[in-house]
C-alpha cells in the first residue's frame, strides 16, 4: 500500500478533519451558523456546493466575519479541495488560514493544529518532503489536549517514518494514533486486536 493510501486512511481513521467554529475562542454566532451549515453539506457528501459557499463567503464583502472565522473558513474551503485532488490549491489556503490564526494566537496555539495538519498533508502528498518535515515540526511543538489530535499528530509521524523506510517506527507510530484514536472514541477498542 503506498504512503499516501495511509496518509488519507489515518486522518480518516482518526476522525474530524474539519475545523470547526467551536474550536476558536469565542467565535460570533454568525461565524458559528454558517460553520454549521458548510459541516451539514460537508457530512451529505455535497463537496462542489460546500466549496461554492465557503468560496462565496470570502468574495462577498457584505460577510464580516472576524479573522478567526475567516480561518476557519479558509481551513475547511482547503479540505475540500484537497478531498478534490487539488492539492497545490489546498496548501495555499491552509497556509492563509495559518496566518490568520496566528495573528489571533500564539503559535503554540493547539487551534493551529488542524490548519497545520492539512497544510503537511498536502505538502506531503505533493511530495515536498522538506516542508513537509518542517511543518511536521511545527505540529510537534503544540501543546494537544484532544486524543483525536493526538491520534492525527501520531499517524501524521507513522506515514513520515514509513516513507522514510523506518517501517517498524512507522509501526509503533500507527498503533499510538490507533490507541488515541479509541480513547477519543472515534475507533473501537475491537480494532486494537489486529495491531
Amino acid at each position: 500500500m503506498r504512503v499516501e493510501t495511509f496518509v488519507f486512511w489515518t486522518a480518516a481513521l482518526v476522525g474530524d478533519w474539519r475545523a470547526t467554529a467551536q474550536d476558536v475562542v469565542r467565535p460570533n454566532t454568525a461565524c458559528v451558523e454558517f460553520n454549521q451549515n458548510i459541516v451539514t453539506k460537508l457530512d451529505s457528501g455535497l463537496l462542489a456546493e460546500s466549496e461554492a459557499l465557503l468560496s462565496a463567503a470570502l468574495t462577498e464583502k457584505e460577510i464580516n466575519f472576524e479573522p478567526s472565522c475567516l480561518a476557519i473558513i479558509l481551513h475547511n474551503l482547503a479540505n475540500v479541495l484537497a478531498l478534490s485532488g487539488r492539492f497545490a490549491e489546498a496548501e495555499g489556503l491552509a497556509q492563509r488560514s495559518i496566518k490568520l490564526l496566528a495573528a489571533v494566537h500564539s503559535l503554540q496555539h493547539p487551534a493551529l493544529f488542524r490548519p497545520l495538519h492539512l497544510l503537511w498533508s498536502t505538502q506531503f502528498l505533493q511530495g515536498e518532503r522538506s516542508k513537509a518535515r518542517q511543518t511536521f515540526q511545527k505540529m510537534k511543538a503544540l501543546q494537544l489536549a484532544k486524543a483525536q489530535d493526538r491520534a492525527m499528530l501520531h499517524g501524521a509521524a507513522a506515514s513520515e517514518t514509513q516513507a522514510d523506510g523506518r517501517y517498524e517506527e512507522a509501526e509503533r507510530e500507527y498503533q499510538k494514533a490507533l490507541a488515541a484514536s479509541v480513547e477519543a472514541g472515534v475507533a473501537k477498542p475491537a480494532a486494537m486486536q489486529f495491531c
